[in-house]
């Protein structure tokens, strides 16, 4: 039997691997539903104030901005994490890098998501995920980006 902090890492990779495509390509929106709880919540707090979205909403949102060829294609992958359990409860604090094209040198934004999951089931499933970019003026600190 797989421990919780394995299980954990692979609905993260599934969460990532949802929300990427390449061009041509479509994110796997079935994915990213089965990886979300009833009534969770996505939150980007680079807005001010924050924009708080359901799974639903955010699927809309990014198809929109692909129907209209804003969005391309689209990378993001975690590039560090600390994750804290309690029981059937756990933080990850996962620091992402970000690209429109999947092979940039460079990402146009690093920053760290916060994910709250639940175990249910012998799952665990994303209760709530919050996320903000790093800024000139908001840097990512060293714990949660080693070699920094």
């Amino acid at each position: 039997m797989k421990d919780s902090e394995t299980k954990i890492q692979e609905t993260v990779d599934r969460l990532y691997g949802s929300i990427c495509f390449r061009k041509g390509e479509r994110p796997d929106v079935m994915a990213l539903r089965e990886l979300f709880m009833t009534g969770a919540r996505l939150i980007n707090r680079d807005e001010d104030p924050p924009v708080v979205l359901s799974v639903e909403e955010f699927i809309a949102d990014m198809e929109r901005e692909i129907g209209s060829g804003a969005v391309a294609e689209f990378h993001e992958k975690e590039i560090a994490h600390r994750t804290d359990i309690f029981g059937s409860i756990a933080q990850r604090f996962s620091t992402y890098e970000a690209r429109f094209d999947w092979n940039a040198k460079e990402p146009f934004a690093v920053g760290i998501n916060s994910i709250q999951l639940i175990e249910t089931g012998g799952q665990w499933k994303v209760a709530s995920l919050a996320w903000n970019n790093e800024t000139d003026a908001l840097k990512i600190p060293s714990v949660y980006l080693p070699g920094r």
